[in-house]
């Protein structure tokens, strides 16, 4: 039996922590000649959590993020190698609420920043290392919504100037019960100095993104609407500065016909702009910026960037989801993936689909397992990539 001493210091200081092991078998090829791979990652987080007064917070996250057998060979094979070079400081911030009047906050260090459903910047949750930001970050959080407002720095040192850094204001409101609008303004940039042309000692990149998100779950049915601009200067091929006129559209409905929820049908469509002509001195190939694009674009992680650089990409998809057992939830995902941009020839990249189960084993353990295939479209065909693309996981997750 814990003394009211005990207790109070309990609520004060909190411990945490996870384990995350994944097997993957890794086929995510079209052609003959790079092997097929099977590879463990590993990844281990510890937090502490400290309050030592009711309006002072401080968060401590160390992480170990690891591939098995990487470890250095020339070290009894690689048995015996202590360097720990996956080891870093993952988070660690501190925050002040109620600043100078209620509902305002301050959270400054080394932190996670996630807003909406990560379409521009998330934690990327499913990578091996995940992703944080030197950021601060104002929040006045109230009855009719919320307002943040947040600078990080990307890139930087105490010996220049020059740097890369975000800044950004996201607001969430209320429209009416189960309905929700998100609205978002970030600039990104590049602050050193193009050296030659008519933008020379200008910024190499100076990006501004903004838009809307609408959600909402209305009884059965649930919705997002997604719309992003992109303008702007970023790099052009001669060393100066090219135009920015980008944009993102996406839409996704879905429906839980039976009473109990259980079953979910949903549909999807996204488009990122793409580039018509590449020549010219404008680009039009959306950037997804931070986003946590793995839950986006096909589990395989295909797009965007790794086959569609310039062109952009539609995706059309189906969703159905199934809570098989009170633990048990099973899931397909079915994409059609096309160019975005007017290009001649084969527009088609191919069609992707991703099967998952995930099994809640207890309140600490989770097991995951996915299988997905890539039928490749005209866009690889052309080029002699025709052969089926197969990825393969296994992840178990231990938190405590």
């Amino acid at each position: 039996m814990a003394l009211p001493g005990q207790a109070q210091e309990a609520e004060r200081l909190s411990l945490g922590g996870q384990v995350r092991h994944r097997t993957e078998f890794d086929a995510r090829h079209f052609a003959p000649g790079p092997d097929d791979v099977w590879f463990h990652l590993l990844r281990t987080r510890v937090h502490v959590r400290a309050r030592p007064a009711d309006d002072v917070q401080l968060f401590v996250q160390v992480q170990d993020a690891r591939v098995w057998g990487g470890e250095d060979p020339a070290r009894a094979r690689g048995t015996m190698d202590g360097r720990a070079p996956a080891l870093d400081l993952h988070q660690a911030y501190f925050r002040l609420n109620d600043v100078l009047t209620p509902g305002l906050s301050v959270q400054v260090g080394r932190q996670e920043l996630v807003y909406g459903n990560e379409r521009l910047v998330g934690a990327v949750g499913w990578s091996n290392v995940g992703r944080t930001f030197d950021a601060a970050v104002l929040s006045y959080a109230a009855e009719r919504g919320r307002l943040d407002a947040f600078a990080a720095r990307l890139v930087g040192s105490t010996g220049t100037a020059q740097g890369q850094s975000l800044y950004g204001l996201y607001g969430t409101y209320p429209l009416a019960p189960n309905h929700h609008a998100d609205v978002l303004l970030l600039y990104d940039n590049d602050t050193t100095p193009v050296e030659g042309g008519p933008d020379a000692g200008k910024d190499r990149l100076a990006r501004l993104t903004g838009g809307v998100y609408l959600h909402g779950r209305p009884g059965r049915f649930d919705y997002e609407v997604e719309a992003y601009f992109q303008t702007g200067k970023a790099p052009g091929g001669d060393g100066g500065r090219i135009d920015i006129r980008a944009s993102l559209l996406s839409l996704a409905a879905g429906v839980r016909p039976d009473p109990e929820g259980r079953l979910r049908l949903g549909l999807l469509y996204t488009r990122l702009s793409g580039d018509d002509d590449p020549t010219d001195d404008r680009t039009e190939t959306f950037n997804t910026l931070f986003a946590t694009n793995h839950k986006f674009y096909g589990f395989m992680d295909f797009f965007p960037g790794r086959l569609n650089p310039p062109a952009g990409l539609q995706d059309a998809a189906f969703r159905l989801g199934f809570a098989a057992a009170p633990r048990w939830h099973l899931s397909a995902d079915v994409h059609h993936f096309a160019m975005a941009a007017d290009l001649p020839g084969k527009t088609t990249y191919g069609q992707e689909v991703d099967l998952t189960a995930r099994h809640r084993y207890n309140d600490h353990v989770t097991l995951v397992g996915g299988a997905s295939a890539f039928f490749p479209g005209g866009v690889l065909t052309q080029t002699g990539q025709d052969d089926t693309a197969y990825w393969l996981y296994l992840m178990t997750v231990v938190t405590f």
